[in-house]
C-alpha cells in the first residue's frame, strides 16, 4: 500500500515562519561577514609563521588582537617554542591562566608537562600537573614524586601502573627501575602481572616477565602460552593439575580457544575436565558465559544448557536476551513469551521487548484459535462494529478476520470471547507502540496498517536566543574555525562550549549549527537537547546532488544512501574511525582499492576518501555490489556493509524464508543488529524528506534463503 506523505501541524503561520527564517539567515550572514577581513589576515599570519617570516607574522598578528582566533596564533607560537626548547615558563603559565576556559588549555598543558618530564624538571612538573588519564603523564607524575623523595606515594603509584596486562610508556622506566630495587617491591609482582598479561593474551609481555620469575612460575607461563597456541594439548590431561587454580585458568582459556577453532574437539575434550573444575570460581564463570555466548551466537541448541549453566537464576540481562533471541530464531512463541515475562522491570519496558511481547501474544492467539475455532458464525453487532483488528497487516490479517467470524468448537463461546478480548488488548498495546518514532513503532504501525508516526515538530527560536548563543566566545571560535575548514579544532571548541549548556540552550545551538550548514554538530547537539523532533536538523540532506547522482547511477534508493551516511559519519566529511575507515560512508582503504579495481575508478590513495564526492561515488558502488551479491535484500546488504559480506551470507536463512523482523532481531552481532535497525528507521524519515511514501522498506517483509 502506498501512503500519502503525512502533513504536520505547524507552529504559527507560514508567513511568520518565513519572516523568522529570513531574520535568522540575515543573522548568520552577518556573523560570516563580521570577521571576513580578519579571517584573511589570520590565514596569512599562519602562513608567515609556518614559513618563519617573523617580521611579517608579527605585523599581521598586531592587526588581529580583536579577532576571536588570536589565541590560536599565540598557542602555535608557544607550541613551536616548546618543541625547540625555547619556551619560557612565565609565558606558558600566563597562557594557561588566560585560556583555562578553552580546549587549548589542556592541549598546551599536556605538551608542556611532556617537555618538563623529558627534561627532568620535576619540581616544575609538579607545579603544573593536574590529575590526568594520560598514562605517560601518570608515569612522569609518580617519577616526579620519587625525585622529590616522596617514596610512599611514588611506590603506591608504581604498583598501580605495574599491575596491568600491557606495557607502559618509556616514561615509567625510571620509576619502575627504582621501585624494583627497593624493599617495597615483592618478587611475586612479576607473576601477578604476568597472569594479568596472559589473561589478556599479551604473551610477549608475559615472556619478558618470566625471565625474573621462579622456575615453577616460569614453567606455568610457558604451559599457558603453549596451551593457548596449541589447545589440542589439552588431550594430554597429564600435563595439567586441575586441583591448582592456575592450571584451571590455563585449561579454561585453552578450551575457549579450542571451541572457536574446533567445536567438535571441544565437545570431545570438555568431559575430561568438567568434574575437575571449580564451578564457583570467577574463571569458570567467565568461561561458562563465553561458551553460552558462543553457542547462542550460532543459534546452536546446545546453547540452552550452557545458558542455564552460566545464569541459572536469570540474573544476567545479556544472557536473558540471548534466551529471547534463541526462542525467536526457533519461532517458539510460548517460550519467547515466558522469557519476555521474566525480564526485570527496568528492561521489560524497552520498545523492542514490548513489540516482541505483542508478536508472541499474537502468535499464541493464532495457535489457540486454529485449534479451538472452526466454521463461520454471525457475530453480535458489538463485534461487527469493532473491526479495528481486521486492519492488521498480512500475514496476520487473514487470521484475525477469521477469528472474528468463527464458531468455537462445541459452541464454547467463552473461549471465543476470551480470545477476542485478548486481541483487543493486543491492539491497544500495538497502538501505543506505533506512536513512537522507532524501528519497533514503525513495525507496529505496519501490523496495524496505519501511517508511520514521525512526530515531526519544527523547532523555532527567537532572534535573541540565537544572538545570545552566537556571542558565546567558544561558539564564535568554533564557527570561525569551521569556516576556515579547521574541523578538528572547530569540533573541540564546539563540544567544549556546549558541554555546559542546558538542554534548552543546546536546542538553540543545534539550530545555529544547522543554519551554518554544520550538519555533524547540529545532529550531535540536537540529540542531547530538549527538542529532538525537528527532523530537518537531525536528518539533513547534505551532499544531496552527489547522493542522487550516484544512487541513480547504481540503481539504489536515495533514502538508503542518506540513512547510511547519517549512521556512519553523521555527515562528517573528515570522519576517521579507530580501525581506519574514512569519510562520509566510512570506507576502509582496502575496500576502496577493491572498488577501484572492480569499477575502473581512479583512486589516488586513502585520503582521497575524505573528499565527499569521491567517498559517495565509491560507497554507492560498493553498496550496489553488496546488493547484487545478496539477491537484492536491502537488510542483508546493510548488514554486510557493517559486518562484511561473508558474515551476512552466513546469517541468511538456509532453507525456508524468514520474516524480516525476526531476521533483523536475530543478527548475532549487537552492533550490526542496531545498525540495521537504525538505517531502516532513518529510511522512513528520509522518505518523508524526499516526498516519497513514508514506510519501512518492503524488502524487510521476508528474507529469502540463497537462490540456487
Amino acid at each position: 500500500m502506498i501512503y500519502p506523505k503525512p502533513t504536520f501541524a505547524q507552529t504559527g503561520t507560514s508567513i511568520n515562519a518565513n519572516i523568522n527564517a529570513n531574520i535568522h539567515s540575515q543573522l548568520i550572514s552577518k556573523q560570516k561577514s563580521l570577521f571576513s577581513t580578519q579571517r584573511q589576515l589570520y590565514q596569512q599570519a599562519l602562513t608567515a609563521l609556518s614559513n618563519k617570516h617573523n617580521k611579517t607574522y608579527r605585523k599581521l598578528k598586531s592587526q588581529l588582537t580583536t579577532y576571536p582566533l588570536h589565541l590560536y596564533l599565540t598557542y602555535k607560537e608557544i607550541t613551536a617554542q616548546i618543541k625547540s626548547g625555547k619556551a619560557k615558563t612565565k609565558e606558558v603559565k600566563h597562557f594557561l591562566k588566560q585560556n583555562q576556559d578553552t580546549p587549548l588549555e589542556k592541549k598546551l598543558r599536556t605538551l608542556w608537562l611532556s617537555h618538563l618530564g623529558h627534561k627532568k624538571h620535576w619540581k616544575q612538573f609538579l607545579k603544573f600537573y593536574q590529575p590526568s588519564s594520560n598514562r605517560k603523564m601518570k608515569c612522569f607524575y609518580y617519577t616526579a614524586l620519587l625525585k622529590q623523595k616522596k617514596y610512599e606515594q611514588a611506590y603506591t603509584g608504581a604498583k598501580i601502573l605495574w599491575l596491568v596486562g600491557h606495557s607502559q610508556p618509556d616514561a615509567c622506566d625510571t620509576l619502575f627501575a627504582t621501585w624494583i630495587k627497593s624493599s617495597a617491591f615483592k618478587s611475586k609482582y612479576y607473576w601477578e602481572r604476568a597472569q594479568i598479561a596472559l589473561s589478556q593474551k599479551n604473551f610477549q609481555l608475559a615472556q619478558y616477565l618470566s625471565k625474573s620469575m621462579h622456575k615453577a612460575q616460569k614453567e606455568k607461563t610457558q604451559l599457558w602460552i603453549k596451551t593457548y597456541r596449541q589447545p589440542m594439548l589439552l588431550k594430554n590431561s597429564k600435563l595439567y593439575q586441575p586441583a591448582q587454580a592456575v592450571d584451571q585458568q590455563i585449561i579454561l582459556m585453552g578450551l575457549q580457544k579450542l571451541l572457536r577453532q574446533d567445536t567438535a574437539a571441544f565437545e570431545q575434550i570438555w568431559p575430561t575436565y568438567r568434574d575437575k573444575i571449580t564451578r564457583t570460581s570467577k574463571h569458570y564463570q567467565t568461561f561458562s558465559h563465553f561458551v553460552a555466548r558462543w553457542y547462542s551466537y550460532h543459534y546452536d541448541p546446545k546453547a540452552w544448557g550452557w545458558l542455564h549453566e552460566a545464569d541459572p537464576k536469570l540474573q544476567d540481562y545479556e544472557l536473558i536476551q540471548r534466551r529471547i533471541r534463541m526462542s525467536l530464531k526457533e519461532q517458539d512463541w510460548a517460550r519467547l513469551h515466558a522469557w519476555l515475562l521474566s525480564l526485570p522491570l527496568q528492561y521489560s519496558q524497552e520498545l523492542s521487548w514490548q513489540y516482541w511481547l505483542c508478536r508472541a501474544e499474537l502468535e499464541q492467539i493464532k495457535k489457540n484459535a486454529i485449534s479451538q475455532l472452526t466454521v463461520k458464525l454471525r457475530l453480535p453487532p458489538t463485534a461487527i462494529e469493532t473491526p479495528i483488528e481486521a486492519n492488521l497487516q498480512a500475514p496476520h490479517q487473514a487470521f484475525i478476520s477469521r477469528l472474528l467470524q468463527a464458531t468455537p468448537i462445541n459452541n464454547n463461546l467463552n473461549e471465543h470471547w476470551h480470545l477476542h478480548n485478548r486481541l483487543l488488548n493486543l491492539r491497544d498495546k500495538l497502538e501505543t507502540l506505533s506512536e513512537t518514532r522507532s524501528f519497533y513503532g514503525f513495525l507496529a504501525s505496519n501490523m496495524l496498517n496505519k501511517q508511520l508516526s514521525l512526530n515531526y515538530a519544527k523547532y523555532t527560536s527567537s532572534t535573541q536566543q540565537l544572538q545570545h548563543i552566537i556571542k558565546q566566545p567558544g561558539i564564535t571560535r568554533a564557527l570561525e574555525l569551521f569556516l576556515l575548514k579547521d574541523f578538528p579544532n572547530a569540533r573541540s571548541e564546539w563540544i567544549y562550549a556546549t558541554n555546559g549548556f542546558s538542554k534548552q540552550k543546546k536546542s538553540v545551538a543545534a539550530k545555529i549549527a544547522h543554519l551554518w550548514g554544520w550538519d555533524n554538530q547540529a545532529i550531535h547537539t540536537a540529540a542531547f537537547s530538549s527538542h529532538k523532533d525537528d527532523l530537518n536538523i537531525r536528518f539533513p540532506q547534505a551532499y544531496k546532488d552527489q547522493v542522487i547522482e550516484h544512487a541513480r547511477k547504481n540503481g539504489l534508493s536515495e533514502d538508503w544512501i542518506f540513512s547510511l551516511i547519517r549512521q556512519e559519519s553523521a555527515f562528517m566529511p573528515d570522519a576517521r574511525s579507530s580501525v581506519g575507515a574514512l569519510g562520509l560512508m566510512q570506507i576502509m582503504p582496502r575496500t576502496a582499492q577493491h572498488i577501484a579495481r572492480n569499477n575502473g575508478y581512479n583512486h589516488s590513495g586513502k585520503y582521497a576518501l575524505l573528499n565527499p564526492k569521491h567517498n559517495i561515488k565509491f560507497g554507492t558502488s560498493y553498496l550496489a555490489e553488496l546488493l547484487e551479491q545478496l539477491d537484492g535484500s536491502l537488510p542483508m546488504a546493510t548488514a554486510a556493509y557493517n559486518a562484511g559480506l561473508r558474515r551476512a551470507k552466513n546469517w541468511r536463512p538456509i532453507t525456508a524464508p524468514e520474516p524480516g523482523d525476526i531476521w533483523v532481531e536475530t543478527i548475532p552481532i549487537r552492533e550490526t543488529r542496531e545498525y540495521v535497525k537504525n538505517i531502516m528507521t532513518y529510511q522512513a524519515i528520509y522518505r518523508h524528506h524526499l516526498n516519497q511514501a513514508v514506510q519501512l522498506s518492503s524488502t524487510l517483509n521476508t528474507i529469502h534463503p540463497k537462490q540456487r
